[in-house]
């Protein structure tokens, strides 16, 4: 199978489809699905595994990652059940 080289305007388009991916990681790091954003939570849990001294860092960082999306879960079904009562 021959190479296909590309052209100047595959060159456009792919660096065009790189910043609108870095745009869109940007966005998600920052604000997040829910407005706080994730490096705000990450900054959020390093601040308490600081006071909490943990020997095993990264399995804090998971069981606070866990924890936090099983109460986000948790919240969500309340709130869609409250929803759908109405």
């Amino acid at each position: 199978m021959p190479l296909e080289l590309l052209t100047m305007d595959d060159f456009k388009d792919e660096k065009f489809r790189m910043h609108e991916l870095k745009q869109r990681a940007r966005a998600y790091y920052t604000t997040g699905g829910d407005g706080d954003g994730v490096l705000k939570k990450m900054e959020e849990i390093l601040n308490a595994m600081f006071y909490d001294n943990p020997e095993d860092v990264f399995g804090h960082l998971v069981r606070n990652v866990i924890l936090i999306a099983h109460l986000y879960n948790c919240l969500y079904e309340l709130l869609s059940l409250s929803l759908s009562e109405r």
